[in-house]
């Protein structure tokens, strides 16, 4: 996930499924990141649900169905540090 400052920060629409892919789901996103996509950014407007934003890629849709599926392996470790980071990223920007 690439960093960014306060200046390097861009607007991000919620409504851009051409170029991006938006979740609630903790347990998506974070399998996502752990498999090579990159989180864009965190929606917070609505204190009840946090909105993930990642870059699509063209095979989401394979992966998504792998996920669903139960066929998308990702290392433990690897997604348990990314529910973690997420988590953090969640609580520091209410």
């Amino acid at each position: 996930m690439k960093k960014q400052n306060k200046e390097e920060l861009t607007y991000i629409p919620l409504d851009d499924t051409e170029n991006y892919f938006y979740s609630t789901d903790l347990g998506i996103t974070a399998t996502l990141i752990s498999i090579g996509y990159e989180l864009v950014s965190l929606d917070t407007e609505n204190s009840q649900k946090v909105v993930f934003i990642i870059k699509k890629q063209p095979d989401i849709d394979e992966r998504m169905n792998e996920y669903f599926s139960g066929q998308l392996m990702v290392p433990a470790r690897v997604l348990f540090e990314n529910i973690k980071l997420l988590k953090s990223m969640i609580c520091n920007s209410l």
